[in-house]
């Protein structure tokens, strides 16, 4: 007699990502806004010294930076409460050291509005 197995949902098996994975690639991002007229970015830019905390991409020199937010649509790290509250104190902290900050998710990174506001502030 044919039997139907009961349906279990299988575990996905994910390599461990590295603390310096991003959504995004980084050349490409960087050819993307070399392509448009503006300077090389840093990533990963660490800008307080006492911290472990970095902009995802940053214009030291012009004191410019942009947070991609990922995971705003589930259940990610920028929709959970302690970790916002960290996130508003690293954002403060920079805003009171003249950083101006640009938000974005990873698909609107390249896109020209962003170009445009980068214009605008470096």
């Amino acid at each position: 007699m044919f039997t139907i197995p009961k349906y279990r949902k299988s575990r996905k098996q994910s390599k461990p990502r590295s603390k310096q994975s991003s959504s995004y690639n980084k050349a490409i991002v960087q050819a993307w806004l070399r392509s448009n007229g503006l300077p090389e970015c840093e990533f990963e830019h660490r800008f307080y010294p006492e911290r472990m905390w970095r902009f995802d991409l940053a214009w030291p020199e012009s004191k410019v930076a942009i947070e991609v937010q990922g995971g705003i649509w589930g259940y990610g790290r920028h929709t959970r409460g302690a970790a916002l509250l960290k996130e508003w104190e690293k954002i403060n902290t920079a805003a009171s050291m003249g950083w101006k900050i640009l938000y974005c998710q990873p698909t609107e990174l390249c896109m020209t509005v962003m170009v445009d506001y980068l214009k605008g502030m470096i």
